[in-house]
C-alpha cells in the first residue's frame, strides 16, 4: 500500500551546553556547544546526559532547537559538523565503564553562529560560505 512513499522524517537539531563541574573544563565550557540531532525531543535526549560520554558525562542544557522539516536530522547534523570541523574540540574522557571515548560533537562556536548556519542550510546556500574559526564568523567564499 505504501510502496514508493517515503515516511515523513521528524526530528530536530539541537545546540546544548555542558553543566559539567569538571575542573578540566572550567575555562572551556562557557565557549563550547554540542551540536546534536534527535528524532525525539531534545529534553528527552539530555535526560540521562550525566551517563553519556557524548555529553561529557555531565548534565546539559538545551540552548536552541531547530525542526528539520522532513529532512533526516542526522544529515543536517553531519553538514553542520563538517562545516564547523575546524572548531571541533579534541577531548578524550572515560565513559561509565572506563573505556576511552572521543566525543566529536562539541565545538568552539557560538549558538548564534550555529543558528546562522542552520538558516543557510534551510536556504540551500551553506556551500557558498565558509566558517572562520578565529573570528567565530561565517563569511562568503571568495
Amino acid at each position: 500500500l505504501f510502496e514508493g512513499q517515503a515516511a515523513a522524517v521528524t526530528g530536530c537539531i539541537y545546540v546544548a551546553k555542558t553543566l559539567s563541574d569538571d575542573p578540566a573544563l572550567a575555562d572551556l565550557k562557557h565557549h563550547m556547544v554540542k551540536i546534536g540531532s534527535t528524532t525525539g525531543s531534545p529534553a528527552s535526549r539530555i535526560s540521562t546526559a550525566e551517563n553519556d560520554p557524548t555529553f561529557l558525562m555531565a548534565k546539559a542544557e538545551i540552548l536552541a532547537e531547530y525542526d528539520t522539516r522532513g529532512v533526516a536530522p542526522k544529515k543536517i547534523e553531519g553538514l553542520l559538523h563538517r562545516f564547523f570541523a575546524g572548531a571541533c574540540i579534541d577531548v578524550r574522557l572515560p565513559d561509565r565503564f572506563g573505556r576511552s571515548v572521543d566525543p566529536r560533537e562539541w565545538f568552539f562556536v557560538s549558538p548564534a553562529t550555529v543558528e546562522h548556519a542552520v538558516r543557510l542550510i534551510a536556504t540551500r546556500s551553506l556551500h557558498l560560505y565558509t566558517y572562520q574559526v578565529d573570528e567565530d564568523r561565517i563569511a562568503e567564499r571568495i
